[in-house]
């Protein structure tokens, strides 16, 4: 317990670039959507903005929005679709692999269909859109 107690009685600071780069996204909030990307986060140490940074993140930007996939999409459906059936799969291979079943070809076949499905899901889940609750649809990369 007195771990529990070390831990709030330890200061805690924040890094003066996180309080500029915080306060310039709340007072432009355009920033954060167009200029700041995960993939460059470059800032001069007066706290502005490289122009070459902005150009390459607005343009990376731009680029990872056209391979963004809408909620709505038969794509998307059809993934999801596909999901479904594949938890189902799992749900009842997975136990029967206690009882040792032979192999054969198509059971091979679907052991690798899982793997590779689930293995792309995770960064095709990043370049999903999202529904809100307010109804509209976000097509921002997820960071």
């Amino acid at each position: 317990n007195d771990v529990g107690n070390l831990a709030f009685a330890m200061p805690f600071e924040v890094l003066p670039q996180w309080n500029t780069l915080a306060l310039t996204c709340v007072q432009q909030p355009t920033l954060r959507k167009k200029y700041l990307s995960i993939f460059t986060r470059d800032i001069m140490e007066d706290g502005q903005h490289n122009s070459t940074t902005m150009i390459r993140s607005n343009t990376i930007g731009l680029a990872m929005r056209s391979l963004m996939i809408s909620p709505g999409s038969l794509k998307r459906g059809f993934w999801d679709a596909m999901s479904i059936f594949l938890v189902a799969w799992d749900s009842f291979m997975i136990p029967l692999q206690l009882f040792d079943p032979p192999d054969n070809a198509f059971f091979d076949f679907m052991l690798w269909l899982t793997r590779l499905f689930w293995t792309l899901d995770i960064p095709i889940s990043f370049f999903s859109g999202q529904a809100e609750l307010n109804g509209t649809t976000t097509m921002a990369p997820a960071v």
